[in-house]
């Protein structure tokens, strides 16, 4: 499948518009990993009730188009780790013997960011929330391009974040830290400039790839595609992704 990007946005603490992300693109720097993004365009009740995961998410994908157009798309929602915090905050009151809080349960699980965004927008569409451990990212975007021929043609919102995980679970942490989101517009293209993915299944040849980069994949995924580089390769201990774009910019 050839697509290409419409539209893009991100966040992260102190790289929060188009204009800075460019810049960093063109000179990278550790991501933040502390505060929360404004979210005034969502409705007083949702936005109480949004973990800064939630806000992070939301924050990019309402910037990738109007309100009419976020309540047509097709979604693809993901994140590795989801709400741990959430989820490990609930695990400690379950440990103490203490009430737990329903409203702060619906909203750690993994598919929070999917629901909020439909309620904000009213979008009825198909949508998927996802996580694959160190190949959420490629598995996402390959979920999103079913979702573009499932869409008949229409564009598909891919939407990937993630935090800093709890200090509890440092020993097990093997990509890079940090509070972001990436939100990917996708649709189907046949001109010069046109995306393509592939995937390599060869754990030896992966293997070499799968050191621990300087970034999160999305973001890494971003900075290529504004850049000129023609090819962009990540990898998992197991899997390669490959994305080509079919001319340099």
């Amino acid at each position: 499948m050839r697509v290409r990007v419409a539209q893009w946005a991100a966040w992260t603490p102190g790289v929060e518009d188009r204009t800075a992300w460019k810049a960093w693109c063109r000179a990278p720097h550790p991501l933040g990993r502390d505060g929360s993004p404004d979210v005034a365009f969502l409705p007083p009740l949702l936005r109480r009730r949004c973990g800064r995961l939630s806000r992070m998410m939301l924050k990019a994908a309402f910037a990738c188009g109007t309100s009419d157009a976020l309540a047509a798309v097709p979604t693809v929602f993901a994140s590795r780790y989801g709400d741990t915090a959430a989820t490990v905050a609930l695990l400690e009151c379950l440990a103490r013997e203490e009430p737990v809080s329903a409203n702060h349960f619906s909203h750690s699980v993994h598919n929070t960011q999917a629901g909020l965004f439909s309620i904000a927008t009213g979008n009825r569409q198909a949508a998927s929330a996802l996580a694959a451990g160190r190949d959420t990212f490629g598995c996402a975007f390959l979920e999103a391009l079913g979702g573009l021929r499932r869409a008949g043609g229409g564009p598909v919102l891919f939407v990937i974040g993630d935090e800093p995980l709890p200090p509890v679970f440092a020993p097990f942490v093997d990509a890079p830290q940090a509070a972001y989101s990436v939100a990917l517009l996708l649709e189907l293209h046949e001109g010069p400039a046109a995306i393509t993915l592939s995937l390599g299944d060869d754990p030896a040849a992966a293997g070499e790839l799968s050191g621990t980069p300087a970034w999160p994949q999305p973001v890494e995924f971003l900075r290529w595609l504004l850049s000129d580089e023609p090819t962009l390769t990540l990898a998992s201990p197991r899997r390669r992704w490959t994305w080509r774009r079919g001319e340099l910019r």
